[in-house]
């Protein structure tokens, strides 16, 4: 297949990128120059093969979708990064870096995506959906993650406690879901957290200590939560606070102090 050939039909292009070149033709490229170009050029070629591998992902959680209508313009033959709810990165080394579907009807789970396949994801907002199932721990491979958004929906499990290692993570937002268990003593060990949002789940136990190291937090809220125990007093380091809402369920109003 050839190269032009190829860049005219994107679904063409992963099987011809992925095939070897013949013996002969490689043995032609005696002329240094001749092979720099072709280098340059296999070089770009695979920095577009990456993005339809990212795409490649995205199809295949879509499929694990009950409802696919507000998706059923993403398919390879367009490139990933005009799909709806898409947004790449604008240098030459395209790479999906947001993913934005609010309010789009969606409903299956969440963990099939393969979170560690979008390792240039900053934004990834699914709110308002109805996404089910446990935040996978393969989101600690989002290195570069700022935003994460998932309120709205109906996900269980427990926060992963490797969730710390996103280390760039400015705001979390879990809220309006159901999911358990502590709050995770790691979620103090991410320095970079402007808004911690995890209210209207179920979570249990105590507020940690370690909610106080979180110095550039300007927005906690832990409301409508099954917490139990003592306001840590760290919280009191908090200097950048400006929504502070430890609010219990109802039912348990008279166990948190």
């Amino acid at each position: 297949m050839a190269l032009y050939d190829a860049m005219q039909c994107n679904g063409c292009l992963i099987q011809w990128l992925e095939t070897p070149l013949p013996l002969e033709t490689t043995n032609s490229l005696r002329d240094e120059e001749e092979r720099d170009r072709v280098s340059v050029s296999t070089n770009g070629i695979f920095l577009l093969l990456e993005i339809f591998r990212q795409g490649r992902v995205l199809l295949q959680w879509k499929a694990s979708l009950r409802s696919q209508q507000s998706l059923r313009f993403w398919n390879l033959s367009t490139s990933p990064c005009s799909w709806r709810g898409i947004t790449c990165s604008l240098r030459r080394h395209r790479v999906i870096t947001e993913v934005n579907l609010p309010s789009m009807g969606l409903d299956g789970p969440l963990h099939p995506l393969n979170f560690s396949a979008l390792p240039s994801l900053t934004g990834l907002n699914l709110t308002f959906n109805r996404l089910s199932g446990q935040i996978p721990p393969t989101i600690a491979t989002f290195s570069k993650l700022i935003s994460f958004d998932v309120r709205g929906n109906d996900v269980t499990g427990t926060i992963p406690a490797r969730i710390s290692s996103l280390t760039k993570l400015r705001s979390l937002n879990l809220s309006g879901n159901k999911i358990s268990g502590s709050i995770p003593l790691s979620l103090g060990n991410m320095p970079s957290l402007d808004f911690l949002i995890l209210s209207g789940n179920g979570f249990s136990g105590s507020i940690p200590e370690e909610m106080g190291d979180l110095q550039n937090l300007q927005e906690l809220d832990l409301s409508a939560n099954f917490l139990t125990g003592s306001i840590p007093q760290s919280l009191g380091n908090l200097s950048q606070l400006s929504l502070l809402d430890l609010s219990p369920k109802a039912s348990c109003l008279e166990h948190l102090r």
